[in-house]
């Protein structure tokens, strides 16, 4: 399977962990979110360029996202 991944600007708080919200579509065109809270570079000299990124691209979540995080049991706003 193979999908395609987007930063936005909204982290959550849960069980002490931060994790940063993303928002996908697989190559069929299924819409999901992830919840991610690590993620490291194969080349360590690139982490940094790396986090600049995704800082930089986050985009605001998709109107949905609040709906589906609800569907997961996660509350909309918890640790934004």
């Amino acid at each position: 399977m193979k999908a395609t991944m987007e930063s936005t600007s909204q982290t959550l708080i849960m069980q002490g962990m931060n994790f940063r919200v993303w928002e996908g579509k697989t190559e069929s065109g299924v819409r999901f979110i992830c919840l991610m809270n690590r993620s490291e570079t194969v080349v360590a000299d690139e982490m940094a360029a790396f986090r600049q990124e995704i800082v930089k691209a986050s985009k605001s979540p998709d109107e949905t996202t609040a709906g589906v995080l609800e569907r997961m049991g996660i509350a909309p706003g918890v640790g934004a």
